[in-house]
């Protein structure tokens, strides 16, 4: 693989809470759902996947990623190549896995490389592409370039792809036995993905249908906390009645009572209590999940949202700071921040 010499500027592209898919270009959620991805039906998240097959990629090192951006930048092409390569071999060689290895290369500002490096892995395993978020990452590095047509093609493939997926729906039953385990384990995170596709990426929104599809993965897979904080926080954060945020709150809540420990699901139960409007349970909920994941720019920014809404506004700004410190540009954080300080927002 020859990587080009696109060294250009390399500054973190803004970010909106959880998505890659909106635009401009966006990673955290990304990183959570390959997470999500990491889970044995009826137990907790796991920082390796219980999984052998390409639908269930165990987690990438995205500093391998970072040492091969800057290989690219000495002209290092082989070196670059070898982390590549490393990256996504341990990532299990998966489709979600070359996915995430693309989304950094695009953080990074190394679109062309995002999209030669896909199109080759997509080209050369044919038969593991079938996620579309896979394809609507090549279709933001080929959009990042100017390749207009090249991404509109992506696109189609990504819609595709999502398509197949869903024609699936209720086919599947639960099951003890071990090898239906693994079919479920499979679709159920095919299912997870076709509900981010559906209700993340502006270019094929359709809530409706992505709920239904996360419904599925939690219908096949039930009492799973990965799937139920998905759902969850995909309700509170794309719903629009109090019968949707009741519902979040429910199911993120049940995630935290299975893995009391992780972060982000923390924070979806407190973003649920706060568009249920239980603003001292979501800054209860949120400052814990603070404290176990300190370092997610999201997260603070949740907490400053609700540090606002509670008048609190110098520990509101703390948090808004701490957000862009971790993740220049994020431009919620940005805006919120502005808006408090009563600076006109530039968004």
């Amino acid at each position: 693989m020859k990587f080009s010499d696109n060294r250009g500027d390399d500054r973190n592209r803004d970010e909106r809470p959880r998505s890659i898919l909106q635009t401009p270009f966006l990673f955290p959620f990304f990183l959570l759902c390959l997470g999500l991805s990491l889970w044995a039906v009826g137990g907790g998240c796991s920082a390796t996947s219980t999984m052998d097959s390409d639908e269930a990629a165990k987690t990438i090192n995205l500093e391998v990623v970072n040492r091969a951006v800057e290989a690219m930048k000495k002209g290092e092409t082989g070196i670059a190549s070898g982390y590549i390569n490393q990256a996504v071999r341990d990532g299990g060689d998966s489709a979600i896995a070359a996915t995430m290895v693309g989304a950094q290369l695009i953080r990074l500002g190394r679109p062309a490389d995002a999209a030669q490096f896909l199109q080759d892995w997509g080209t050369r395993r044919p038969e593991a592409a079938w996620d579309p978020l896979f394809y609507v990452t090549l279709g933001m590095a080929h959009r990042s370039v100017g390749d207009v047509a090249a991404a509109n093609a992506a696109d189609a493939s990504a819609l595709a792809r999502a398509e197949t997926i869903m024609k699936d729906m209720g086919k599947l039953q639960p099951t003890t036995s071990s090898l239906g385990m693994l079919k479920i384990r499979e679709a159920a995170i095919r299912f997870m993905r076709v509900g981010e596709y559906f209700t993340s990426y502006q270019g094929a929104f359709d809530f409706k249908r992505g709920l239904s599809a996360l419904r599925e993965a939690d219908r096949i897979a039930p009492n799973n906390p990965s799937i139920l904080n998905q759902l969850g926080y995909t309700l509170a954060d794309k719903g629009s009645t109090k019968v949707e945020f009741t519902e979040a709150v429910q199911l993120t809540k049940r995630a935290v009572d299975m893995a009391p420990e992780n972060g982000m699901i923390l924070d979806s139960y407190g973003w649920a209590l706060y568009k249920l409007n239980d603003f001292q349970g979501a800054r209860r909920v949120l400052r814990q999940a603070v404290d176990r994941s300190p370092d997610e720019p999201e997260i603070h920014y949740h907490l400053g949202v609700v540090y606002a809404e509670l008048d609190m506004k110098r520990e509101a700004l703390l948090e808004f700071d701490r957000a862009l410190v971790l993740s220049p540009g994020y431009g919620p954080a940005l805006q919120e921040k502005l808006r408090l300080s009563g600076v006109p927002s530039p968004l």
